[in-house]
């Protein structure tokens, strides 16, 4: 009993620690759980059986000897780069104890003191917003500090509105091309393992930085994160990842943030002269091969004030690639509605605002519409700079009759809606007509087509514009098998085009009777004993060309006739 009293006032004095360090210190939520973590095995030494501390034993052993390859792998990819002088020091928030900053800022801020210092053309990026408990924002205290030790207040920037790492980056990053700034002009400073995170992060917003190691960790701090990253996997996974990526993915960059609004660049002189302000631009941009970018749109999208896009992230890419630097602000369907009153005022600021969307034209099944109808309402000049678009370019190679033809956006995604959809297409008045549709969804939609016994023919466009560009061509059944050839036709993006065959159309005839002969033909045949029934027998007729109000006048006169 006096050793197990022992092992329950370790494991008493571990757990209180752990609560101190999370709770009234805030910030220290590694080493908290580290504690937690010792005092589990204590209490499994304590009260556990021998197999059970036989299988802890090796399971610790194993998780030892992993954690010292990721501590390896996450120390030798964050120390300081030996070239690290840039023109613009990011420097990584973190906790503030009040208004003065932790230990883990202290050390980031002593490393960004002697950065400026050993560097005084570079400038730095203070980033980091106010946290719960925090009574100031982390760049205010960072500013605070290295202002007090001797840094000009003129080569601190300050970006005050992020609440975590990728928010840090993707606001200083704006910041920074408001300036002008390339991406290998930029250091990033941060502690040991935040800042391996951090390079990952900012190579894929389209920086490619120096690092600047803050601090390495101590041996307890590394091992909480170490366990609160699955033993290191996420970090390996995260960097093939990046490596691999030539577009941003939804999982690893999630949308929970916005570009700043508040945030004034300083403007070039020239831009600003060349830009026509009061004016929303409708820019056209590549559906998948950057060379299709006009020169006008190059041309509006550097010399207007900010640009409206639908995931700021993608379009930094296709920007970079075009060599242009300007303001980014999202503008995605979950917020256009709000953000119009945002952009309605920079318009009649005298400020130029160019819409895009990831891909194509907007508005087309993308976002921008809510703007550019408030735009009208207020007056303000709208103009399109006209480029690519997914439905219009399937269309031209389709080889269908395009005398007239319907875009109907995403296809319907239930059998139900897409049987409607279907006879709605045959009662129209043209042939063709243009769709969108996932590549998740595509043999789903041509197995519907199938099992409708649709008399259609079929121009499926994947991967438009691209190197690996395809186009599958025929009848539903052809098309089944030129995807299943293809093997991995679940990639891409589809344009579809369909065309109805004559056959397969519903004709609608002209009746050569009255509407009146109609509701007594509909009575007598059907046995029908008032005009109400007759009208929704006639309506119910494929053939009928008259309408329901046109019935009912004609039931009014047949009812004055024989009364």
């Amino acid at each position: 009993m006096h050793k197990l009293g022992a092992w329950a006032i370790w494991c008493i004095i571990l757990t209180v620690l752990a609560g101190f360090f999370k709770f009234c210190l805030r910030g220290y939520t590694y080493i908290s759980v580290s504690l937690l973590f010792i005092a589990a095995l204590i209490a499994v030494y304590a009260l556990g059986s021998d197999v059970l501390k036989r299988i802890v034993t090796v399971v610790t052993c194993i998780g030892l000897i992993y954690f010292c390859a990721v501590e390896y792998l996450v120390i030798s990819n964050a120390r300081t780069d030996q070239d690290c002088e840039r023109s613009y020091l990011i420097v990584l928030g973190a906790a503030v104890h009040g208004d003065r900053p932790s230990l883990s800022l202290y050390h980031r801020l002593s490393s960004a003191l002697d950065y400026l210092n050993t560097y005084p053309d570079s400038k730095a990026v203070l980033s980091g917003g106010q946290g719960k408990g925090e009574n100031i924002s982390e760049s205010l205290c960072m500013h605070d500090w290295l202002v007090s030790s001797g840094i000009s207040e003129d080569r601190l920037l300050m970006e005050d509105r992020s609440t975590s790492t990728m928010e840090n980056l993707t606001y200083s990053w704006e910041i920074l091309q408001a300036k002008g700034c390339r991406p290998d002009d930029v250091a990033i400073l941060s502690s040991g393992y935040h800042l391996y995170r951090a390079k990952l992060m900012a190579r894929s917003l389209g920086m490619d930085p120096a690092g600047v190691c803050g601090r390495i960790g101590y041996p307890i701090y590394t091992l909480g994160m170490f366990i609160r990253e699955a033993f290191g996997l996420r970090i390996i996974m995260e960097e093939q990842k990046m490596d691999e990526r030539t577009d941003f993915e939804e999982e690893l960059l999630p949308e929970a943030f916005d570009m700043q609004e508040d945030y004034e660049p300083e403007e070039d002189a020239a831009a600003a002269a060349a830009a026509v302000p009061g004016t929303l631009y409708i820019v056209a941009t590549p559906i998948g091969n950057s060379r299709d970018m006009s020169a006008r749109g190059i041309q509006i999208l550097t010399e207007c004030d900010m640009i409206a896009a639908e995931d700021t992230r993608r379009s930094m890419v296709l920007l970079n690639k075009l060599g242009i630097r300007n303001r980014l602000v999202s503008n995605h369907k979950f917020n256009e509605y709000g953000k119009a009153k945002y952009f309605i005022n920079e318009l009649k600021n005298g400020k130029s605002v160019a819409v895009i969307t990831d891909a194509g034209t907007p508005c087309i099944s993308d976002p921008g519409n809510e703007l550019i109808k408030a735009a009208i309402e207020e007056g303000i000049r709208v103009v399109g700079i006209p480029g690519c678009c997914a439905a219009v370019n399937a269309l031209s190679i389709s080889g269908f009759d395009l005398s007239s033809f319907l875009f109907y956006g995403f296809f319907p995604r239930e059998n139900p809606d897409r049987r409607k959809l279907l006879e709605k297409l045959r009662r129209g008045d043209t042939k063709t007509y243009a769709f969108y549709e996932s590549p998740k969804r595509i043999m789903d939609l041509v197995d519907f087509f199938l099992d409708s016994n649709a008399d259609i023919r079929l121009c499926l466009g994947n991967d438009m514009t691209k190197l690996h560009e395809m186009s599958f061509r025929g009848t539903p059944a052809e098309v089944k098998e030129q995807l299943l050839a293809k093997g991995n036709y679940e990639k891409g993006e589809y344009a579809v085009i369909l065309e109805v065959n004559d056959s397969y159309l519903f004709r609608k005839e002209e009746h050569t009777v009255s509407a009146e002969a109609m509701l007594v033909d509909a009575m007598i045949t059907g046995n029908l004993s008032n005009t109400k029934d007759a009208i929704a027998a006639v309506l119910a007729d494929e053939n009928n060309s008259y309408s329901k109000n046109e019935l009912k006048t004609a039931a009014l006169s047949l009812k004055k006739l024989f009364s």
